[in-house]
């Protein structure tokens, strides 16, 4: 089986919640700060489009007893998934790939898969996801300390940013969680595993 990984994505080890999250299963599902969930009792998936929550939700794991990255960098419970290119840092237990949504070639997405796990091609997504008007439809990424001069801020709201292009003459949004404590106590050494390319990190935008 695999999870649908859009934007960027928080991987988990099932097994690691079952057997080192305060709580178990169910805290771990209660203290999920989006929508976007699923698993597949292998791995659990929770996609962002901010990597601030992506930070932030990652220390609200590590403080429940999940470990993201040890002294040597190697992911033990923890991976962040950028949808465009896989595994933010290595990762030797989870893989990646695309594949077509139902086999429709026009519908393309991007999963994660626990290595040596079961090989039924099955896809889990979370609740009520459709591929029209998903971020695996419709995604623009750009580097958050960077932003095109033409991609302007409309307006703010607590769960939501609305950006306008003025070459492209189109609206982009980005959700927010709106539960997240942000901290800014991560390590470098882990910071730095969450963007593929930068430490400023990329920003997917998403357009109806």
């Amino acid at each position: 089986m695999a999870v649908l990984v859009e934007g960027l994505s928080v991987v988990v080890r099932g097994g690691s919640v079952a057997h080192h999250y305060r709580g178990g299963i169910k805290a771990f599902i209660a203290d999920v700060p989006v929508k976007c969930f699923c698993a597949d009792g292998s791995l659990a998936c929770v996609s962002f489009m901010s990597p601030d929550d992506v930070q932030a939700y990652i220390e609200l794991l590590e403080r429940q007893g999940l470990t993201y990255l040890d002294a040597d960098r190697t992911t033990i419970d923890i991976v962040v998934v950028d949808q465009r290119t896989g595994p933010c840092v290595p990762c030797s237990w989870v893989g990646f790939g695309s594949t077509d949504w139902e086999g429709d070639p026009a519908c393309p997405i991007s999963v994660c898969f626990l290595v040596q796990a079961s090989t039924q091609q099955q896809i889990v997504t979370p609740p009520g996801w459709v591929f029209e008007g998903s971020l695996s439809a419709h995604h623009r990424f750009v580097e958050t300390a960077q932003m095109p001069d033409s991609l302007k801020l409309l307006r703010s709201e607590p769960t939501l940013d609305t950006y306008f292009d003025e070459v492209e003459k189109k609206e982009y949004f980005t959700a927010r969680a709106h539960n997240i404590e942000a901290h800014n106590s991560m390590p470098d050494a882990q910071t730095e595993g969450l963007d593929p390319s930068s430490r400023s990190g990329w920003r997917p935008l998403f357009r109806r």
